[in-house]
């Protein structure tokens, strides 16, 4: 409940500085955008450096 009030707080804040509600949607739009293209690069980016580091791992131990 309360991170709901300090939401409506901080939108409320935004129209009273002077920020429209279209700055405000596109602007979280944008963030969501790049983590969606941000996790279809980094996800398999880091898949890959986990299995070549356990990789590495288990060939120091078995040598």
């Amino acid at each position: 409940m309360f991170n709901l009030l300090l939401v409506l707080l901080i939108i409320w804040l935004l129209f009273k500085l002077g920020i429209g509600l279209f700055k405000i949607l596109t602007f979280l739009l944008g963030i969501i955008v790049i983590f969606y293209i941000a996790s279809f690069i980094l996800l398999p980016i880091l898949i890959i450096f986990i299995i070549g580091l356990g990789i590495t791992t288990l060939s120091k131990d078995f040598l």
